[in-house]
């Protein structure tokens, strides 16, 4: 899921039916678009919508503190 032209939420599925999601920053290369390393990881929550929020909220405390400055 994009979030900005530089980052993405990526969320997969982990053992027990639950859900984390991932920051990372892209990278443009020969075919298109890779993802980096997380660079910050959700808990693990119930639903997809959840663990999407958690990272969401991280990224706009984030830039919302640098765009500040």
């Amino acid at each position: 899921m994009e979030i900005s032209s530089i980052y993405d939420i990526s969320i997969l599925p982990t053992s027990g039916g639950q859900y984390q999601a991932h920051l990372h920053k892209k990278t443009k290369v020969k075919d298109g678009i890779k993802l980096g390393e997380p660079l910050y990881s959700s808990k693990k929550y119930p639903t997809e919508e959840q663990a999407y929020q958690d990272v969401k909220n991280h990224y706009d405390n984030l830039f919302g503190i640098i765009n500040g400055l």
